[in-house]
């Protein structure tokens, strides 16, 4: 017995970019990977005829590509990724090792509302992590320090 949604029709358009055709829609889909986040988007061209549809995925790819989607940065190398790490790491060790106030001031400078520097970094690439030895505070405030300097 066949699956309702067994893809019947294949066809690689591109790198990335592929139309199918499932047994349950007379439509073909588009299917876009996304590096960013390493994973396949699924679309519907809402069109019957393929070489429509191959338009409309070429579309459909371009519309992601113009809201940085497609090559956008991954989640886990993202400033506010490490941002979070940092204040776990500092809420772990206030009250314990340090100061009970110690995550929640720099907490207040990175979340801050408009003007915050997770706000400012959010989605950048972080590549700043090359060394284990130095701690996760230590590569953020050096992180906030290259970007100001322009390095």
């Amino acid at each position: 017995m066949d699956s309702h949604n067994q893809k019947t029709h294949k066809k690689v358009i591109r790198k990335g970019l592929s139309l199918y055709k499932t047994t349950r829609s007379p439509y073909w889909f588009a299917r876009i990977w996304i590096s960013g986040d390493q994973k396949y988007v699924a679309r519907s061209t809402k069109e019957i005829s393929r070489l429509a549809a191959e338009e409309v995925a070429e579309e459909l790819l371009n519309d992601l590509k113009q809201d940085r989607y497609v090559f956008g940065v991954p989640k886990d190398r993202t400033f506010s990724h490490y941002a979070d790490m940092s204040i776990k790491e500092q809420q772990r060790q206030s009250g314990k090792t340090k100061n009970p106030r110690f995550a929640k001031d720099d907490e207040k400078l990175l979340k801050r509302d408009g003007d915050g520097i997770i706000d400012y970094f959010r989605r950048r690439m972080y590549g700043g992590v090359a060394c284990r030895s130095i701690p996760i505070q230590n590569i953020l405030i050096l992180s906030i320090f290259k970007r100001i300097l322009g390095y």
